[in-house]
């Protein structure tokens, strides 16, 4: 494998990680936000809209974590397949939650 083609391997592990853990933490705030009204709060304080804090948040989350993983992708060596179907999964996973999280909490 030439060396433009090791580090497009590893960039992509590193971006789809980092996805990984963009989205579950964009989950994780959505919900602590709408039972914890401080963190809701906060995040509207110091961003103007709550939402437009969790973006910031998971925009940060996801660009450190991106780094991290690109750095030490030697950990996950050609485990760029496995870890696209685990971004797909946590994706579909967290719709699926979200929208029972706010059907239940709509609707009680």
């Amino acid at each position: 494998m030439n060396k433009l083609a090791k580090n497009s391997e590893r960039i992509i592990t590193g971006v789809t990680a980092g996805s990984i853990v963009a989205v579950f933490s964009i989950i994780l705030m959505t919900v602590f936000a709408e039972v914890n009204p401080a963190f809701k709060k906060w995040l509207a304080v110091n961003f103007t809209h709550h939402w437009i804090g969790k973006s910031v948040l998971s925009i940060a989350v996801f660009l450190v974590t991106t780094i991290i993983f690109t750095m030490f992708n030697k950990l996950f060596k050609n485990k760029l397949v496995l870890l696209l179907w685990v971004l797909i999964i946590i994706a579909s996973i967290g719709v699926m939650l979200l929208l029972a999280f706010f059907y239940w909490h709509s609707f009680p």
